[in-house]
């Protein structure tokens, strides 16, 4: 991959605090995860929590990362999902 893909991965992590960006070579795409630290057990709510982090951030950032460098993302896009702030 590209210099340019691994600095925009860099990027996602300095803004996406509790999700991490990686990318996988092997099967040239990048992933988004979150670690769960848990001390006292796992709430469904903390569970559903982090489970809706990563999947709003990695709707965001897909289209963006296509746009870019090309590629496909896991699913298609909905219509009006994306909006200008």
């Amino acid at each position: 991959m590209r210099p340019e893909v691994f600095a925009a991965v860099n990027t996602i992590n300095r803004n996406t605090p509790f999700a991490k960006a990686y990318v996988d070579p092997d099967n040239a795409q990048i992933v988004l995860t979150a670690e769960l630290y848990i001390f006292d057990g796992l709430s469904s709510e903390q569970l559903l929590a982090t489970i809706e982090l990563v999947a709003d951030r990695a709707d965001h950032y897909d289209s963006l990362l296509q746009k870019r460098f090309g590629g496909k993302t896991m699913l298609d896009d909905d219509e009006g999902d994306e909006f200008d702030v």
